[in-house]
């Protein structure tokens, strides 16, 4: 009798365990959603850097490079804070929130399209292509019961003439306060400012059927860049320290 209860809840026990795992996540996933939603540092925290200036002892512990490359571009992020994770699912099915070693977030904050579409947007993961800077986007919300990222992908903004690897710093991108679709990514090159700003939009939609077109809306929905300069010199930063 004791042999089979304790064969029983052996053969539960991997169930059990992860019913509790998932459980603990949903419970975290609820908090990380409530801060994240409404997250925001200061514009003049320095989040990502490639500038040799910022180099702890004149090298970068950190770089990139395109596989086979013998260049190789050196980095430092600031990230670490509670909010800074994506939802993801491990190798057995099991929901969590996790980041790379690397992570860090230079936005997160719930947008809004002009069609009403709400989501928590995250802007990662910076790094340079040529002339092209690099950035991951994830459009997070709940499906089947879950946090997960619904859309994303990377997005290649045009750097040419503004900023080249081993030159940018990046900022705490900043919500626009009069517009729930926009926010602002600033930056610093060359001894210049700009502005990464981004705006969360609508897709395009084919069907002449409102509720068909409102679905096809939200699916396609897409995070688009642009720059703005600002020939202001640069204003001093605060930098966490080593």
């Amino acid at each position: 009798m004791l042999a089979s209860i304790a064969i029983s809840a052996y053969l539960a026990w991997p169930h059990a365990n992860k019913w509790y795992q998932t459980y603990l996540y949903r419970r975290e996933a609820k908090q990380w959603y409530a801060q994240a939603a409404t997250w925001s540092e200061p514009p003049t925290k320095l989040k990502y850097t490639e500038n040799p200036d910022d180099a702890p002892g004149g090298k970068f512990e950190r770089s990139y490079g395109k596989s086979g490359s013998t260049t190789f571009t050196g980095f430092r992020s600031f990230g670490g804070h509670f909010v800074e994770r994506l939802p993801c699912f491990y190798g057995d099915g099991t929901p969590a929130l996790d980041g790379t070693p690397d992570q860090v977030h230079l936005f997160m904050h719930e947008r809004t399209t002009s069609a009403g579409l709400t989501r928590l947007i995250a802007v990662s993961n910076p790094h340079f292509d040529g002339d092209k800077l690099s950035l991951s986007t994830d459009q997070i919300g709940t499906l089947l019961g879950e946090m997960r990222s619904l859309r994303g992908g990377a997005k290649d903004i045009d750097m040419n003439n503004i900023a080249a690897p081993g030159e940018i710093r990046l900022y705490a991108g900043q919500p626009d306060p009069t517009d729930k679709s926009r926010f602002t990514i600033p930056f610093e090159a060359r001894g210049r400012r700009g502005f990464i700003d981004g705006v969360f939009k609508a897709g395009p939609s084919f069907s002449s059927d409102p509720a068909n077109a409102k679905i096809e809306q939200e699916a396609n929905s897409t995070i688009e860049f642009s720059i703005r300069s600002d020939d202001a010199p640069p204003q001093p930063t605060t930098r966490p320290t080593p």
